[in-house]
């Protein structure tokens, strides 16, 4: 290979790779819940979250399953099987259907020996007026403003990942005397194929007040 072409192709890399590095954090740049920081410890924080409205499902299997299998049931619904509100008659149907912008972070909590992942709704959306899942699986909650302690860390979503850092709050809140409720939230902001030192990931706490 000539010197020409071999710089050409080393060229063509980098901006293969240049791409890659800036595709995950650009398209992670989607609306997130409002919150308040009231306190920050280094990567810990305690937060007061708005009123928020999300779409739930309940999968089965190891939490990397469940939230796989979960988020293609919501990835459906966001996507355009839905009903508008009010249009009964097309139910099920194929016409006017409406995406959904897709949104950060991609939530999941422990429910009994199964998983729960949520999809926050965008902020223009009411119970009202958000299109309706024609999927069974899918529920939508109304969350009320609420105050959460987090941690906020980056690196691959494994569970040996999560549960280091999970420890690291615990600890936390226990020399803090906090009050929490028992399930932990793991929240992951980016796209699987973002490497893992561009991705936020953050386990939270509801506080009890």
């Amino acid at each position: 290979m000539s010197i020409k072409k071999r710089s050409i192709a080393l060229s063509l890399v980098a901006i293969i790779l240049l791409g890659g590095l800036a595709a995950g954090p650009i398209m992670s740049n989607v609306e997130r819940p409002t919150y308040e920081v009231l306190e920050k410890h280094a990567a810990i924080e305690i937060r007061q979250y708005a009123p928020r409205l999300v779409a739930n499902v309940t999968t089965s299997g190891s939490r990397e399953e469940a939230i796989s299998s979960g988020f293609k049931i919501l990835a459906d619904f966001i996507f355009g099987n839905n009903t508008p509100p009010g249009d009964l008659k097309n139910s099920g149907g194929n016409s006017d259907k409406t995406q959904i912008a897709m949104t950060a972070p991609v939530e999941q909590i422990a429910s009994g020996t199964r998983w729960t992942t949520g999809f926050n709704i965008p902020a223009k959306f009411t119970l009202e007026t958000l299109p309706k899942p024609n999927s069974l699986e899918i529920k939508l909650v109304e969350k009320p403003a609420q105050k959460f302690i987090s941690i906020t860390f980056s690196g691959s979503n494994t569970s040996k990942n999560v549960m280091r850092h999970e420890s690291t709050l615990k600890e936390f809140i226990s020399e803090n005397n906090m009050r929490v409720k028992e399930s932990a939230v793991y929240a992951f902001y980016n796209p699987p194929w973002t490497l893992p030192l561009f991705r936020r990931n953050e386990v939270l706490f509801a506080i009890n007040e």
